[in-house]
C-alpha cells in the first residue's frame, strides 16, 4: 500500500485554521501556499520511494506571525522558491490505486491554490486519508508532543509534519494489525 503524506503551510489570520474560516475571510488573507511537503511512503515495505519540499513566494505579506510559526520569511522564500507548478507535479505523481493523506485540509487549500494561480489541472479523483481520523482527531503538534520526536523543534514546517505523521503511522500499523481495516474504512473519493 503506498500512501502519500502531504502537508502545507499557508498564510492565513490568526485563529483562522479551518478551511470554513479561510473562505470565509479570504479577502483579508487568503490562504496562499508558501510551503508543501510530501513523504511517498510504501507502508507493506516499510521504504520511503520519494521526499519533496516546496518552497512558493507569496503575492502577498507575510506576515509576522506565520514567520514567528513557520520561521519562513520573505527573503528565505525568494532564495528557495520554485514554480507554482511544482503543485501540480506533486499530484500528478499520485497514481491511481495510491492513497493521498494529510491530517487536515491540506488537499483544500491546495484545491483553493489552484483556482488562485489558474493551475490547469486534470480533473482526477484521488483516494483520500483524513489521518486525523486514524489519529483520533490529533493534530500534528500534539501528535509530535506525544512521540517525543524532537524537544526543541515546535515549529511548523511541512516536510518535519510530514515525518512525524510517518512515524506514528508506523508505529500504529506495528501496534494494530487492523491498520489496513481502519485505513480502507476511512477511506473516500475526492475530486482535484
Amino acid at each position: 500500500m503506498i500512501v502519500n503524506i502531504i502537508d502545507t503551510e499557508y498564510l492565513s489570520l490568526s485563529k483562522c485554521h479551518s478551511i470554513e474560516k479561510l473562505r470565509l475571510n479570504k479577502d483579508k488573507l487568503f490562504p496562499e501556499i508558501i510551503q508543501i511537503g510530501r513523504i511517498k511512503y510504501d507502508l507493506k515495505l516499510n521504504k520511503i520511494i520519494k521526499k519533496n519540499n516546496y518552497f512558493f513566494f507569496p503575492v502577498q505579506k507575510i506576515p509576522k506571525r506565520i514567520t514567528s510559526l513557520t520561521n519562513l520569511n520573505e527573503n528565505i522564500l525568494k532564495i528557495k522558491k520554485t514554480s507554482k507548478n511544482k503543485i501540480l507535479n506533486i499530484l500528478n505523481d499520485i497514481k491511481q490505486n495510491e492513497i493521498v493523506c494529510s491530517n487536515g485540509d491540506d488537499l483544500q487549500i491546495i484545491k483553493l491554490n489552484f483556482t488562485y494561480y489558474k493551475l490547469k489541472k486534470k480533473r482526477r479523483k484521488y483516494n483520500f486519508l483524513n489521518l486525523r481520523k486514524v489519529f483520533n482527531n490529533k493534530n500534528t503538534s500534539t501528535i509530535q508532543k506525544n512521540l517525543k520526536t524532537s524537544t526543541k523543534r515546535l515549529k511548523h514546517d511541512a516536510l518535519e509534519d510530514c515525518k512525524t505523521l510517518l512515524i506514528a503511522l508506523k508505529i500504529a500499523k506495528k501496534k494494530n494489525n487492523k491498520l489496513k481495516y481502519v485505513i480502507e474504512k476511512n477511506l473516500q473519493k475526492i475530486l482535484i
